[in-house]
Formats: structure tokens, sequence, C-alpha cells
């Protein structure tokens, strides 16, 4: 977008000279001989600079510097008033405008003034910027120090997974790119693969422990699971969206999942993902309990499935991701 400069006070002989500098400049102008509807168009939309005519009928120099800064601090201001000490100076100063021009402006000493003001004003726009740079950052590593203790209690808990959380996030987190999904979503992706499986730290070790011929109750006790990852998650402010997805990695695309039955579109995408992840490194992952069933058997299973158990898409993204897949599809 094009920025844009706004011209306050009276049209005498200066208008001339200070339009053909803003438009060298390639800003586009706004007009204003009053000070409060110059206050009113700097609310209305951002403006690099604003340069001020005095005296102004109804505001005095420092009242519209003042008011100008307090909405947009990264406003330039420059002043424009006769003689060489001009009215109001050291009260404008003191309020923070950034260029003084005598009148009439001398074209290149405006033009140097002006070229001052924008270059004064990108920097403070870019240290804001490295500030909320420096903010993401440091909130990124919070979560992610996060996120690495809740994967170090289930680990530490359902210690037979051997790794299968970390190896779930990262496939679902390459998936999500693969089927198009942007920066910060696939990281949200990979973060709700990585604690897909928390709420297990609530269910009983023994079962954990005995994942072949559960009672009823026993099973129950699994199933309920995603609910209580869900709920662990949630409490936590910058994992409420990780939370949802984490709920409902376990419904199915015909709707027989659970916990809440969900099908098709109304599961979320993340979810859908996660889900496909998870059931690869389940079926490729060797276990204590079982021989592996390799990357042949698990194309078989989802060319079989998807559509009833997984969303169609998400299985061919699956497939893009792993080469093993791919040949075993060829074959």
């Amino acid at each position: 977008m094009q920025e844009s400069a706004l011209l306050v006070g009276s049209t005498n002989g200066s208008y001339p000279v200070v339009m053909s500098c803003l438009g060298d400049l390639q800003l586009e102008v706004a007009e204003s001989e009053r000070g409060a509807g110059a206050l009113a168009l700097v609310q209305s939309r951002d403006r690099a600079i604003v340069v001020a005519d005095l005296p102004l009928p109804d505001l005095s120099a420092s009242a519209l510097v003042s008011r100008v800064k307090r909405h947009s601090p990264a406003t330039s201001v420059i002043l424009l008033a006769g003689g060489p000490k001009g009215p109001e100076l050291g009260e404008v100063v003191s309020a923070g405008a950034d260029e003084y021009v005598s009148r009439p402006p001398d074209r290149g000493r405006l033009m140097i003034a002006l070229a001052r003001a924008l270059h004064r004003r990108r920097m403070v726009l870019q240290a804001g910027r490295n500030r909320l740079l420096e903010v993401l950052d440091s909130h990124d590593r919070i979560i992610e120090e996060i996120v690495e203790a809740l994967c170090r209690c289930l680990e530490a808990k359902d210690f037979l997974s051997d790794g299968h959380a970390r190896t779930v996030g990262s496939l679902a987190g390459r998936i999500a790119v693969e089927h198009g999904l942007a920066e910060g979503d696939a990281r949200r992706v990979r973060v709700a693969g990585v604690l897909h499986d928390l709420g297990k730290v609530a269910v009983d070790q023994l079962i954990l422990e005995r994942p072949r011929g559960l009672t009823a109750a026993e099973w129950r006790e699994v199933r309920v699971h995603p609910v209580r990852g869900a709920e662990i998650l949630g409490s936590i402010e910058p994992l409420r969206d990780v939370a949802r997805y984490v709920r409902h990695h376990h419904e199915r695309h015909d709707g027989s999942g659970y916990p809440d039955g969900l099908r098709g579109s109304q599961i979320p995408l993340p979810s859908r993902i996660i889900a496909v992840a998870d059931a690869y490194d389940a079926m490729v992952r060797p276990r204590p309990y079982r021989l592996v069933d390799g990357p042949a058997y698990a194309a078989k299973e989802f060319r079989t499935h998807a559509g009833t158990q997984w969303d169609p898409e998400v299985v061919d993204s699956l497939f893009a991701c792993v080469p093993e897949l791919q040949l075993a599809r060829a074959s």
C-alpha cells in the first residue's frame, strides 16, 4: 500500500513546494485546514508523515504533535512556521516534533527534512517488528519447552511407545505441509501429533502394559484418553487449538470413531492428519507383543480403509510423504 502523508493548515505560499516534495517522495496526500480534522484523518488511516503549516486555527502546535504521537508513535511530524525561530518552537520540540522547517520553506531543506522523517519512521517500525519477533520467538520457545515436558511425562508413563509420539508428530507435520497447510498451522499439527496420546497419563499403568485382551471396562478407560488429553491441553492457553485436535484424533471418516462420532469434514483437518500418521507408525513400528507389519501391509490397509476410517485425501498426502508407501503402492 502506498504510504500516506497529511498536510495540515492554511494553503498559503508554502503549499506548492510542500505538495511538490511530497509528490516526489511518492506519498499519497490528504489535507485538512484544521487540527481536529487532521486528528480524525490520522485515526482513520496510518499516516507516514504529518506536515503542519502553523499556526492552526483550533489547536496549538504542541497539542497537535502530542495527540498525533499518542495515537501513532511511528508517524513523523514536520512543522512549518515563519521566521528562523518560529512560534512555539520550544514547546513544539518538547512535545516530540520530528522536524522544524522555517517558512517559506527552501525546497532542498524540506526534502532533507522529509527524507529524515521517513527514515526515522521506518526505523521505529522496524524496531517494533524486531521486538515483536523477539516476543514471538520467546513465546515459541516457551511452548516448545512445555511440549517437551509433557512429552517426557507421556514417555515415562507409556514406556512401551518407544518414541511413537515424536515420530507421529514429525510425520503429521510433514503430511500437513504436503497437504498445503501454512507453516504455522503445520507447526500446530506437529505439536498435536507429539501430544496426541497425552491423555494416557490418566490411564492405569497395568492397562497400558497389556495392550491385548482388555476387558470392556478397561477398553472404555483407554477410549477416554483423547478427552483427558484435551482437558490437560485446554488448560494451557497457547495450546487450546492443539487440545481440540487431540480430542478428535480417533474419530473416523465414516463417523464410527470416538469420542464424539464426528464424520468427514466435521473432524478437524489436523485431527484427520494425526489419525493417519498415528495409524501408519503403529503399523510399521516394532512392538514387544507383535511382529512388524511393514510398509506393504500399511499401503494395503490405507487403500482398503481410505474413505471409511481415514480421509482419502490425507491418505494421498501420507503416500506422497513416505517413499516406502509409494513403492508398495506401485508393486
